[in-house]
């Protein structure tokens, strides 16, 4: 096992509660992401992250960032790659839509209110020129509204 990922595991087990690997490891959930500004280290001892993944511990609130590699130590992020990839779609195009696993998490977040779950999950299906002009701006400004939220999320949270 390599160095890096034993420092992974000492790290986290010390911000944990339980204090084997095993254990401690199912108390971390991804929070949220954010792309890096300036040059960040991972807890298993990498500099130059590019992409920070803040994770939360379920029982003692600890934060911590890692990044895309070692945050997969965690979870099966089959669940999370369907709402990730929805929210980089955005980034080049702010007029295409949500998938429904990211329209949920955004949802779950509470990072959008009951009135645009139900306008996103009803047009999720509809290419941008097939909404009235009027659902065209709420979906852009919804779009910008959940990928601050995603990606700068870190902003909000110091």
């Amino acid at each position: 096992m390599s160095d890096d990922y034993q420092l992974l595991k000492q790290e986290i087990i010390e911000r944990s509660k339980a204090k084997t690997w095993k254990k401690a490891k199912k108390e971390w959930k991804l929070d949220y992401s954010y792309d890096a500004t300036e040059v960040e280290r991972c807890l298993c001892g990498f500099a130059g992250l590019k992409e920070c993944c803040v994770i939360k511990n379920t029982v003692n609130q600890n934060v911590a960032v890692v990044g895309n590699v070692c945050v997969r130590k965690f979870a099966d992020f089959s669940v999370y790659d369907s709402y990730w990839m929805s929210f980089y779609d955005l980034t080049p195009d702010m007029r295409i839509s949500l998938n429904l696993p990211a329209i949920n998490y955004c949802f779950d977040k509470g990072w959008i209110n009951e009135l645009h779950f139900d306008f996103l999950t009803d047009t999720y299906d509809k290419f941008y020129h097939e909404l009235t002009q009027d659902q065209q701006f709420l979906r852009r400004a919804l779009n910008k509204t959940v990928y601050d939220r995603f990606f700068e999320g870190i902003a909000e949270k110091e």
